[in-house]
């Protein structure tokens, strides 16, 4: 389940639950929940309205939310870093 930070009232969201994909890579447009979203225009119910802060999540390299002790994130990170050590030499 990939879940993102809506850019308008910053609450944490599932990709499968809004217009992620379609606004975000096809549209070019900022990433909302269901709710902020004016083709959907409300909250889905799925689970409650939270900022990722208060349940403790982080944002990784590719724009998504996980746990900070994620394996994946951990992956993602070590990934990015080892880019960055490449193109920088």
């Amino acid at each position: 389940m990939s879940i993102f930070r809506c850019t308008k009232c910053n609450c944490i969201e599932n990709t499968a639950l809004s217009n992620y994909f379609w606004n975000v890579y096809e549209e070019k447009k900022p990433a909302l929940c269901s709710e902020c979203d004016p083709e959907i225009a409300k909250w889905h119910g799925e689970f409650p309205k939270a900022t990722p802060e208060s349940e403790g999540y982080v944002t990784g390299p590719d724009g998504f939310l996980y746990r900070p002790d994620d394996d994946y994130l951990k992956r993602l990170l070590a990934e990015q870093a080892e880019k960055e050590g490449k193109s920088s030499t």
